[in-house]
């Protein structure tokens, strides 16, 4: 039964693994052009992973009563 859940949530560490490497690239010593600026890039790598994290947070709060969490 666990993995039908883990498959449900599949893209959702897809989309966890490619906020990590936004974080990865903003930090390599690459000059960056003018309008990708690394800074931006591993600030939103930043914000997508809150958000996923945040997500995931509500999904198995619900799964749960408040004695089970």
């Amino acid at each position: 039964m666990s993995g039908n859940n883990e498959n449900n949530y599949g893209w959702i560490s897809t989309l966890r693994g490619f906020a990590a490497l936004l974080v990865f690239a903003a930090h390599l010593p690459i000059p960056w052009p003018h309008y990708l600026v690394g800074f931006a890039i591993g600030r939103a790598g930043v914000a997508i992973f809150f958000l996923i994290m945040g997500y995931l947070a509500v999904q198995a709060r619900q799964k749960r009563t408040r004695k089970q969490y």
